[in-house]
């Protein structure tokens, strides 16, 4: 398909999912975030057209195609890239990060996600229309601006309330003490 791109990361750590980590109790936690992301999205609703709750600019939607490098470290053949020379059928989205479109030139997050077609084996979702999909989805900044499912509601259910920038900021309890973080640059 012409090019190839090399993605790769500078993060040096070797996570791997682990289904022990993930708390299936949390399905309270995703439904509410459901209802938020609804509730921003209609908040960016305009007459001619809905919103996305978030990067809702896209600079482009590519057919594509992810091959696993023939020389890929036997540490990091896991999952999908588990198969050297494996090639995936994929689309790759390109995006600014605002949840409304803005000019090129506004300092703003870049995203990209690239979803794998035709992946088999076990899925978190139940949702047959998603079945054989595996999602990576990147920004260009070395972390991601939540910790947990926990952090992502607050955030999520901020915004729903009109709080655009102190979504930004959570205050929480811990048995410590109290802790504030903050995202914003």
């Amino acid at each position: 398909m012409g090019r190839s791109i090399h993605l790769f990361s500078t993060h040096s750590s070797r996570a791997r999912f682990d289904r022990r980590n993930y708390c299936p109790d949390r399905s309270g936690d995703t439904q509410a975030i459901i209802a938020d992301a609804i509730a921003v999205v209609e908040q960016h609703s305009e007459n001619t057209r809905v919103l996305r709750d978030a990067h809702a600019k896209a600079h482009g939607c590519v057919r594509a195609e992810v091959s696993v490098r023939n020389d890929l470290e036997p540490a990091l053949r896991y999952g999908v890239f588990n198969e050297p020379g494996k090639t995936w059928n994929a689309w790759v989205r390109l995006s600014n990060g605002n949840a409304y479109p803005q000019f090129d030139r506004i300092k703003d997050a870049r995203g990209m996600a690239i979803k794998l077609l035709d992946v088999p084996g076990e899925k978190l979702t139940a949702d047959p229309r998603h079945a054989g999909e595996q999602d990576f989805v990147m920004f260009n900044h070395p972390v991601f601006f939540v910790r947990d499912v926990a952090e992502y509601r607050s955030n999520f259910a901020a915004q729903a309330q009109g709080q655009k920038v102190l979504a930004f900021f959570q205050v929480w309890t811990r048995a410590a003490g109290s802790c504030a973080t903050c995202s914003l640059r």
